[in-house]
């Protein structure tokens, strides 16, 4: 897919997934999902992987939770970063994590050579 129809599809994909939730349709929830974690896993584009962490559900889905622990690794600031956060907002509490997960959500943030993102690891902890 070109780059200019990528970004295209992930808004629609976000607005679908908004409305699919709200009707309840959960086979196409997971559908989604699934896309959008491949996003977050594999496209290069900083603002992307964002995106897909501000507005992805990471409930308690062991797979969503696993890539955001993943993300706190991110070579992008603002990833690591949207990665508290939105644990933070959600209020997902770390327990829902695996022991390795937890250890690598604490050691990553609390370790990030940004400041911003120390902080907000220890917004999440707290």
């Amino acid at each position: 897919m070109k780059e200019p129809y990528k970004e295209l599809a992930l808004k629609i994909a976000i607005k679908f997934l908004e409305i699919v939730k709200h009707r309840g349709f959960e086979e196409y929830i997971q559908a989604i999902r699934s896309n959008m974690l491949m996003i977050l896993a594999e496209d290069r584009r900083e603002t992307f992987r964002k995106i897909v962490i501000e507005r992805l559900d990471f409930g308690g889905d062991a797979e969503s939770l696993a890539f955001i622990a993943r993300k706190t690794q991110d070579t992008a600031t603002s990833v690591r970063l949207a990665c508290y956060q939105k644990l933070a907002k959600d209020r997902i509490s770390i327990s829902t994590f695996s022991k390795l997960e937890r250890l690598n959500l604490v050691i990553n943030g609390l370790k990030d050579p940004d400041q911003l993102v120390m902080e907000n690891c220890r917004v999440y902890l707290i």
